[in-house]
């Protein structure tokens, strides 16, 4: 079993490593990496969650952070639906 199965405890950790550090450059990097993580996990909605969380920390203020977030959620959006796509169509055997 992975640890990102098990989603409640993923997110206690990320709470108490938040809480120990309000650094915003740290927290938004921590929840970036959680977008990632979920997105490893096959997560995509919980990952796409977590790159607006990490966008919004500093929104458009940080022009590197900010692109990259609004990047990686427009490809997150973009390989949910394609594994939708390639979910609902019929076995070829």
């Amino acid at each position: 079993m992975s640890l990102f199965s098990n989603t409640p405890y993923f997110l206690i950790c990320f709470r108490f490593l938040q809480s120990c550090n309000k650094n915003k450059s740290i927290a938004a990097k921590s929840m970036y990496n959680m977008a990632l993580a979920c997105e490893m996990s096959g997560n995509m909605d919980a990952a796409i969650d977590w790159a607006e969380k990490s966008f919004y920390v500093f929104g458009t203020k940080n022009g590197i952070h900010s692109t990259n977030c609004s990047d990686y959620i427009r490809i997150l959006g973009q390989r949910k639906l394609d594994i939708k796509k390639i979910e609902s169509e019929p076995d070829v055997k």
